[in-house]
């Protein structure tokens, strides 16, 4: 993911949106250099398995910047400098 992300930046990318579940959402947090980090969470959640964003089993600790309901939604900003230990 790292070499992606710096290929992405050589070509002038300063920002993305990416889309996906808790697997993908934990590989970018522990593989890139993010400086604004966001989740939304819409009603309705899909899927079963896989690596959830919020469990009780190896959590982050995560400090909210602004947490916002959109719609039946929550967006949440994250600091992703608290991040580190996840």
């Amino acid at each position: 993911m790292p070499s992606i992300m710096e290929s992405l930046y050589s070509f002038g990318i300063r920002k993305l949106l990416v889309e996906g579940g808790g697997m993908t959402i934990m590989s970018i947090l522990r593989n890139c250099s993010i400086d604004k980090f966001y989740v939304y969470t819409g009603p309705l959640i899909i899927g079963n398995g896989g690596i959830r964003l919020f469990s009780t089993h190896n959590p982050c600790n995560i400090k909210f910047k602004q947490i916002k309901l959109i719609g039946n939604g929550v967006l949440f900003q994250i600091d992703p400098l608290s991040l580190g230990g996840c």
